[in-house]
C-alpha cells in the first residue's frame, strides 16, 4: 500500500520550516489562528503564503506564493543562460529544467 503523501516541503525538509516557525513570533501567531474559523480570512492566507515564501528563501520581501514561484523561475532561467554561455552540455540544462518543474509542482 504505502504512503502517497509528502509530509515536508519539496526540497526544504522539515527542520528548516520548524526553525523559521520557532524563531518568528509572527509565524507562531499565524499558525495559532488555523482552525479558529471554518472560513480562512484573507489576511491569514497571506501570512501563510509569506511563511512559505520565507522557507523557500524569497528575497525582497516577497510574500505572495505566485511572485515567489515567478522569482524561482527567473532565477533558474538566469542559471540556464549562464550555463549555455559557458557551453556546458545540454544534459545539465535538461536536468535543471526537470528540477525546476518538480519544485514548481510542489510550491
Amino acid at each position: 500500500m504505502g504512503c502517497h503523501a509528502v509530509s515536508a516541503f519539496a526540497g526544504i525538509g522539515k527542520v528548516k520550516p520548524l526553525k523559521k516557525l520557532l524563531n518568528k513570533k509572527e509565524y507562531q501567531r499565524t499558525f495559532q489562528q488555523l482552525g479558529e474559523n471554518w472560513l480562512m480570512p484573507e489576511d491569514l492566507l497571506m501570512q501563510l503564503e509569506a511563511f512559505v515564501c520565507d522557507i523557500y528563501g524569497a528575497k525582497n520581501g516577497i510574500s505572495d506564493v505566485n511572485q515567489c514561484r515567478y522569482s524561482v523561475i527567473i532565477m533558474v532561467i538566469i542559471i540556464i543562460i549562464i550555463i549555455i554561455q559557458r557551453k556546458v552540455i545540454i544534459i545539465v540544462i535538461i536536468i535543471i529544467i526537470i528540477i525546476l518543474i518538480l519544485i514548481i509542482s510542489f510550491i
